[in-house]
């Protein structure tokens, strides 16, 4: 099977995603191409596509915004797939490259098309209807959609009325063999004994919230001495956020660490806390899970999966800033035996979650559509 892989967003979790089917469905035997653009491209992504075996690597410059650019960049993809011998698959990720790659549909139609939104843009509050009408659209361009969880696939049934039958959910997947050592973490984040690490790994964007984060912060920390908050991860609204920490007096207790692998400090948490307003199924769950770090979360999409309830975690009853600090109070208040539990609790929740367990169900879906073929 010849698969191409095409993705512009080279940063975060759905890059993690692309580059890890990539490396495991050349393990499986298949004949893989990936297709990336290195304008936004972050050095964990290179060097993680880097050290693939036998990847055939192509660059094509793809741009976030919209614009006359786009129409450069569908030339460059229409002249590649022309002048490539044909592709069984071809598996756009996120939102820009799933629209290009689905314009060309027409044009190779022996291919098939099946488009991972790793979060349908249109979950995002307060979105304009266009971009739902642009993604409803757009689904009649390809012949599979990979949702990466139940309230990712509802939204595009309920939400986008993309037909049912086109919609399967597989779920992200990690690597659990990884080294999740929490003398090591805590040394690396210069982390006392008796602190009480709660962990914010993300893009630094208005998808995160980051105002709700803090303010749940500021909520406990007076109650919680013993509170810290380390948040893991760049974007363009950093220095509004350290602007804010300085104003509310929080410098002593917050930090911002920019540049690091979350996974060499994961271990050092005592819990991770996710403030979005939406996700579809966010890695860096699975990566706290296979770390035995409990989750507190807004009830975005990936919460039913990764938290079971007092088990791994919590899931606040709604968005607002209450629910979500009453959550975390929950979590402060366990006695130190059920907090030991619920990290086994964790580490055995991430089993259902492997590298492996999810290339084999996305190959399922490439399989079940050449079938049909």
């Amino acid at each position: 099977m010849r698969i191409a892989h095409v993705i512009e967003a080279t940063a975060g979790g759905s890059a993690r995603i692309a580059a890890e089917l990539c490396r495991n469905q050349i393990k499986a035997g298949y004949d893989v191409t990936l297709v990336y653009s290195d304008v936004r491209a972050d050095r964990f992504f290179l060097d993680a596509i880097g050290d693939i075996a036998n990847l055939t690597k192509i660059n094509i410059p793809m741009y976030r915004s919209l614009g006359l650019h786009d129409a450069k960049t569908l030339f460059h993809f229409w002249k590649f797939f022309r002048n490539t011998p044909k592709f069984d698959i071809i598996h756009s990720h996120s939102s820009k490259a799933g629209a290009l790659t689905r314009l060309l549909k027409p044009f190779f139609p022996a291919s098939k098309q099946v488009y991972s939104p790793h979060a349908f843009y249109t979950m995002a509050p307060k979105v304009s209807p266009l971009y739902g009408w642009v993604e409803t659209a757009l689904s009649y361009g390809c012949d599979a959609i990979i949702t990466v969880s139940a309230f990712e696939k509802q939204h595009g049934i309920k939400i986008l009325h993309i037909n049912s039958k086109k919609l399967h959910v597989v779920p992200n997947g990690v690597e659990l063999n990884w080294d999740y050592n929490r003398e090591t973490a805590r040394t690396l984040l210069d982390a006392k004994p008796d602190e009480y690490l709660i962990g914010f790994v993300g893009r630094l964007t208005l998808q995160k919230n980051y105002m709700r984060l803090l303010e749940v912060f500021n909520n406990l920390q007076s109650r919680f001495p013993h509170l810290r908050l380390v948040m893991l991860g760049d974007g363009e609204l950093k220095a509004e956020i350290e602007k804010y920490i300085e104003l509310k007096l929080l410098k002593e207790k917050v930090r911002i660490i920019s540049g690091m692998d979350a996974r060499t400090v994961m271990a050092g948490f005592d819990c991770l806390l996710c403030s979005s307003d939406y996700e579809g199924f966010p890695v860096i769950f699975l990566e706290s899970l296979a770390a035995g770090v409990p989750i507190v979360t807004t009830p975005v999409g990936g919460s039913e999966e990764a938290v079971i309830p007092q088990k791994t975690g919590r899931v606040a009853t709604d968005f607002s800033v209450q629910a979500l600090s009453q959550a975390m109070q929950e979590l402060l208040e366990q006695d130190s035996i059920d907090k030991q539990l619920m990290k086994l609790n964790c580490k055995d929740h991430a089993r259902n979650f492997s590298i492996e367990i999810m290339t084999e169900a996305t190959v399922a879906v490439y399989k079940s559509l050449l079938i049909l073929s």
